[in-house]
């Protein structure tokens, strides 16, 4: 487990420290086995929504000898850069299996086309001499590339090399060239010294690659790679004719006869077809460039009003539109490539002598020397609300498509959309949401899959025929286009979506740094963050300020440094950030008179953006984790937040603002001025010059110029709506790092440890061992417990341990042995546990992070001739499985009894025999039963730590667990003083069963059985048995039928659950019922509701009951704080007057103010049921009011609820298959332990 950790550790140390990238696995797809290795499996899948293949190698054992693996493919990838007959290796990526342990595995360039063996098995018959030549060309380089690096493959083998007398041979394959049977015959030589170098394989099979078929090699090699402009691809790219039928080229010479390069075009009226005969031979020069140019945008497309035809020659305004060029609102061509055609031309068309309706019959009406492939989309009903939307979301695929740019939205940004796009492509295919249209991009700009989009440089065939040698002489035509009879507007992308505020927010996003947090750095300056802690669920959304003038003057007092600082960096909405979590800066006292400086600040908004849909960012999520499994948590979590940001605006407002911070008194007010600044600004002050943010001045007479420029020159003019990164975090997180904050200042278990004692002299009966622990502390105030425990992990009473000379590294155990042991001191172990404040100590270990601890310090008079004592505890009561610990340096304590306010104890050993301490005798209850004053006490501090009983097990560095009792004083039955109440109230309630006094229900004959809340604690057990005797007979009071009773072993020993079974409410609590009924409910229901509850308060209080925690489900302490402090919440729009009336004064700050709940019955009850609120039944309750108030003798009961043990073994300890209980379902409330 420990290596486990460690290697976990050291990954993701790696990935933190970027030395590879890590994927998340959740953004893989389409995931299959494709292959096993010796040490894991390999799969293919599909990355994000690329369509393109990554390999993922798994391991079966992740050890250190996995990670060396991993460490050794980096160092390969450092090592070797990038080769092309080397498999890359890209990164990690990671995931959680069932037991919640990381796997871990590679991320790898994904081979398509198998291993060798698997490739010759499918190809080898089609394979020249020259391609076998060319694999094994690429296999020596790639072993030349590892030899030159030092690195040794030893696995390289194809599967189909035979062994033949103890020497490896292959079989040597017929009609193999007599050059490469030389050389790979050399390489089998028995002599190492024999064989060639791999560098001289390398040379001598290029060698025989260049003079091999010259001819057709360079044929080959100059048809592999076609050049596009500035890079080279392996591959042409692949080509749709215009019928859209894709299919792979392969050669150039495919390119012209796929594209009829050579032929001329036919112009019908509707659509564009290639001429009849051919006008130029097939072998001459194709030239592929890629283009540089934006995408073109063509709006109002196939106007069938329009005067215009283009798909005519020559253009014919009077030719009816056909069916199939259809109206659109904007056409957009996405070029790829350039590509032109030189040849000369065919004789057969150079001696035509027809007239020009035959030629152009037969050969077209234009040849064009340049064409546009890519691809063509039509958009239809472009208009509405989202249109800006609409063209970020082209734009944005576009641009992630071309340039591999990461796409800054999830697919659910689909939700800010009522409906996407009505889009289709040439080849009328429907690409109705974002994922499609990325899908078209992917495969247009990534796997080449191009159309014909536009001719251009077109000449007349019939000017071609006559004036062939005069290429000066044509008459250029204007370019064509599949599908485009005529357009309203020809636009680039740029110019098009240049006023789209959503195309506009990805350069936002960049420039104004939206996906970073806000920092405030030690010399108190706000700063970006160095790292992303967000990432959008859903596009921001954008909004236009209404006015393009809108400006405004404000006038701002700060009445802190903090404000003025908050003020400066342009946040006016909060004016104290020093209550957020690991912020550096504190306000201090004296900071709280600032001054009378007064900031005057003009600002003109034009952009409002809102971040609301976001969540914290993988890598922030992940740098969390990291730091909350440090040892020193708290440093770490800072560093954290000091890298990803302490705020967060979830409001910007972008715009232009200038400033000005002068020493005059004034109140705060905010203008609005007018169109124009310049004057506005002069009725209000009267200021010669103002700052830009960057420090700039703006002279009066520049303000004009300034004013002009603000659209150019936007810059955020405010951050609102200000939040804390620790808010974004998920609830788990928050949870955990609340533990770290450790608010309360409470006592915590710091880490633990097993120390081994065998340096120490068996001789000896006193020892000293050092203990120096690994992390160090802040602070030297805590305290030390611990035990002597044997190899097989029981306690050793015969040796004592005390803790003392604490410092900052470690501490000291003084080991006493008492008596003779059976087993040498060397052999033992000391297991020790540091208890403090981790919020001084700084150090807080995360395996026992999750324990509560409760500290109380006491002081007691030792005697002399008292060996027993007992101490109250009176800060909560103490229970069954809670453990004790006890430090009173120098004595040495043992636990003997306990109760619910005390523990008794034996002093066994003190280290010192002589106490020099002061006399000051304090409240301790005494076993003793003399009277006599004993005149020589010493004066101690007892130092006592409660752990509770959900953590019985104490976990160490080392990974193994152990259990609290070896340590501190657990709280049994078997230690319980029978002496006090809790015997009282078992005795009472097994006697209240013997009478049947109390039905009582076989606990085997209950199933199903579910935990949905927690029960009482000890006596309150029966004194909650005894409230429901009194006040049975009420409908809206739960009703106790009886007790049940649970025995079961444990750790302590035998030991019975008393539980009380009651009515069961299915319906659940009374919020969860109105969460679920409320907008069904009519006002007579919720009449009916709260007379029920009022006269439920009011049974009890008949009784002498006070309900100190009533409320509809779980007690909200902030809300009741808020209540104390003169909080109410509004009055509900629709609620009736009398009832509003009835709630408000209820709520009245002083008590004698409020209505008697009897008051309040009388009138529910007219509210809920009219016609039967008779005078019997008001003068009924009447006299009930008489008669309360006359028995103020009689003291309200309170019924205290503790912590108590939960019934986690309860579910598995009862079989189902018992007998059916004879009621309907029940509440079983559970209660104390007995053994």
């Amino acid at each position: 487990m420990q290596d486990s950790n460690e290697c976990i550790n050291r990954i993701e140390e790696a990935i933190d420290n970027e030395y590879f990238k890590h994927y998340e696995y959740k953004h893989f797809s389409n995931i299959q086995e494709i292959g096993s290795r010796s040490s894991g499996k390999v799969f293919r899948a599909e990355w994000k929504n690329f369509h393109s293949y990554l390999a993922l190698r798994s391991f079966y054992k992740f050890d250190n000898v996995t990670v060396k693996e991993i460490v050794h493919e980096f160092k390969l990838k450092r090592d070797i850069g990038s080769h092309d007959n080397i498999i890359q290796f890209y990164g990690i990526t990671s995931l959680e299996s069932k037991d919640q342990l990381k796997n871990y595995l590679l991320v790898m360039e994904y081979a398509d086309g198998g291993s060798l063996r698997e490739y010759l098995k499918q190809n080898f018959d089609n394979l020249t001499w020259n391609n076998k030549y060319n694999l094994a060309y690429q296999l020596a380089c790639a072993v030349s590339r590892l030899h030159d690096e030092e690195i040794v493959h030893g696995d390289l083998n194809s599967r189909n090399i035979l062994v033949h007398q103890n020497t490896i041979k292959e079989t040597i394959v017929p009609d193999t060239p007599e050059n490469y049977i030389k050389i790979y015959t050399e390489c089998w030589d028995n002599e190492p010294e024999n064989r060639p170098t791999i560098n001289q394989v390398v040379t001598r099979l290029k060698g025989e690659l260049s003079q091999n078929n010259k001819s057709n090699l360079d044929e080959q090699v100059d048809n592999e790679k076609i050049n596009f402009g500035e890079e080279t691809f392996n591959q042409p790219p692949s080509v749709n004719n215009s019928s859209s039928t894709s299919g792979q080229v392969s050669s150039k010479q495919e390119v012209i006869k796929h594209f009829k390069l050579n032929y001329g075009l036919f112009l019908n009226g509707y659509s564009i077809e290639s001429s009849k005969h051919a006008i130029y031979s097939e072998d001459g020069e194709v030239n592929i460039s890629l283009y540089e140019g934006q995408p073109t945008i063509y709006t109002i497309i196939n106007d069938h009003s329009s005067r215009t035809n283009l798909l005519t020659f020559p253009e014919n305004n009077n030719i009816d539109f056909r069916k199939a060029l259809r109206q659109s609102d904007i056409c957009i061509n996405f070029p790829i490539a350039e590509v032109t055609y030189k040849c000369d031309l065919l004789e057969s068309f150079s001696k035509f002598m027809d007239n020009d309706e035959t030629l152009h019959e037969m050969y077209g009406h234009l040849f064009p020397r340049k064409i546009l492939v890519g691809g063509k989309l039509f958009i239809d009903n472009f208009k509405g609300a989202h249109v800006d939307l609409y063209k970020a979301h082209l734009t944005w695929a576009y641009n992630s498509a071309k340039y591999d740019k990461v796409y800054q939205f999830n697919d659910s940004t689909t939700l800010s959309l009522d409906s996407f796009l009505d889009i289709r492509t040439s080849d009328d295919k429907r690409l109705n949401t974002p994922e499609n249209l990325r899908d078209w991009m992917n495969n247009l700009y990534q796997k080449n899959m191009v159309d014909v989009i536009s001719y251009s440089d077109l000449i007349p065939i019939s000017q071609l025929k006559v004036n062939k040698l005069l290429v000066n002489a044509f008459q250029i035509v204007d370019e064509r286009q599949p599908g485009v009879a005529n357009f309203k507007e020809k636009l680039s992308l740029e110019d098009w979506v240049k006023d789209s505020v959503y195309v506009n927010l990805i350069r936002w996003v960049k420039d104004f740094h939206l996906l970073y947090g806000l920092v405030i750095n030690k010399h108190f300056e706000l700063e970006i963050s160095k790292k992303i802690p967000i990432k959008f669920i859903d596009i921001p959304c954008v909004n236009r300020v209404d006015s393009i003038d809108k400006s405004f003057l404000t006038i701002i007092k700060p009445a802190t440094k903090l404000e003025s600082f908050l003020v400066s960096n342009n946040i006016f909405s909060i004016k104290d950030i020093s209550s957020f979590p690991f912020t550096k800066r504190v306000i201090k006292p004296d900071d709280l008179n600032y001054g009378c400086y007064i900031h005057f600040l003009v600002k003109c908004e034009k952009y409002e953006i809102i971040l609301t849909s976001i969540e914290p960012s993988e890598e922030f999520e992940r740098a969390i984790e990291k730091a909350l499994i440090s040892m020193n948590p708290f440093m770490s979590l800072q560093g954290v937040f000091n890298e990803y940001g302490n705020l967060f605006p979830r409001k910007i407002i972008l715009g232009k603002s200038l400033k000005v911070c002068l020493p005059i008194s004034n109140s705060c007010n905010k203008f609005e001025l007018g169109p124009s600044i310049v004057k506005s600004l002069k009725s209000h002050l009267n200021i010669s010059y103002l700052l830009t943010q960057k420090g700039d001045i703006i002279e009066e007479t520049e303000l004009s110029n300034w004013v002009q420029e603000i659209e150019n020159n936007l810059e955020i003019i405010e951050y609102d709506e200000i939040t804390s990164l620790y808010d974004i975090l998920e609830e788990e997180q928050k949870r955990k790092i609340d533990i770290v904050l450790n608010k309360k200042d409470n006592y915590k278990i710091i880490m633990t440890g097993i120390t081994d004692l065998k340096d120490l002299n068996n001789n000896n009966t006193e020892h000293y061992k050092r203990i120096n622990i690994q992390t160090s502390l802040e602070d030297e105030n805590y305290e030390v417990f611990g035990s002597i425990i044997s190899k097989n992990n029981s306690k050793l009473e015969e040796f004592l341990v005390n803790f003392n000379l604490y410092d900052f590294n470690g501490f000291t155990a003084m080991i006493k042995t008492l008596k003779t042991p059976v087993i040498n001191v060397s052999e033992c172990y000391i297991l020790w546990m540091i208890i403090g404040n981790p919020s001084k100590l700084l150090v807080f270990s995360p395996l026992n992070r999750e324990a509560e601890v409760v500290y109380t310090k006491k002081e007691m008079s030792i005697q002399p001739d008292k060996s027993y004592y007992q101490i109250e505890i009176n800060d909560f009561p103490l229970c069954q499985g809670y453990t004790i610990l006890i430090n009173a340096y120098p004595i040495n304590m043992k636990l003997t009894k306990w109760s619910k306010n005390w523990i008794s104890f034996q002093i066994i050993e003190s280290t010192y025999n002589n106490l020099n301490l002061n006399n000051s005798k304090l409240s301790i209850i005494d076993e003793s039963d003399s009277e006599e004053e004993n005149t020589a006490n010493d004066d101690i501090n007892i130092h006592i730590f409660i752990l509770f009983s959900n953590h019985i097990n104490l976990k160490i560095n080392n990974g193994e667990e152990y259990h609290v009792g070896l340590i501190g004083h657990m709280l049994t039955e078997e230690n319980y003083s029978t002496d006090f109440r809790i015997t009282e109230w078992t005795n009472w309630i097994e006697e209240a069963i013997s009478k049947r006094r109390v039905k009582y229900f076989e606990c085997k004959y209950f199933n199903n059985i579910e935990k949905i809340g927690i029960g009482s604690h000890g006596e309150e057990f029966s004194h909650e048995l005894a409230l429901h005797r009194e006040i049975q007979f009420h409908d809206n009071v739960i009703k106790l039928f009886g007790v049940t009773i649970l025995t079961s072993d444990n750790k302590i020993g035998r030991s019975k659950n008393y539980l009380l079974v009651m009515e069961y409410a299915d319906g659940g609590s009374l919020r969860n019922y109105l969460k679920e009924n409320f907008s069904n409910l009519t006002w007579e229901n919720k009449f009916n509701l709260a007379y029920q509850l009022a006269c439920a308060a009011l049974c009890l209080h008949d009784e002498g009951i006070v309900h100190h925690v009533l409320h509809s489900d779980k007690y909200d302490t902030n809300l009741a704080m808020k209540l104390r402090n003169g909080s109410r919440e509004s009055i509900i729009d629709g609620t009736p007057v009398e009832y509003s009336n009835l709630y408000t004064e209820c709520w009245d700050g002083e008590p004698d103010n409020r209505p008697s709940i009897i008051d309040v019955v009388k009138i529910l009850k007219k509210f809920s049921d009219p016609l039967s609120s008779s005078i019997d039944e008001i003068t009924r309750l009447e006299d009930r009011d008489i008669k309360n108030s006359s028995s103020h003798d009689k003291p309200p009961l309170s019924p205290y609820l503790s912590r108590i043990d939960e019934i986690k073994k309860l579910k598995e300890y009862l079989s189902s298959s018992h007998e059916k209980s004879p009621i309907k379902p029940f509440t079983l409330l559970e209660g104390e332990k007995k053994e």
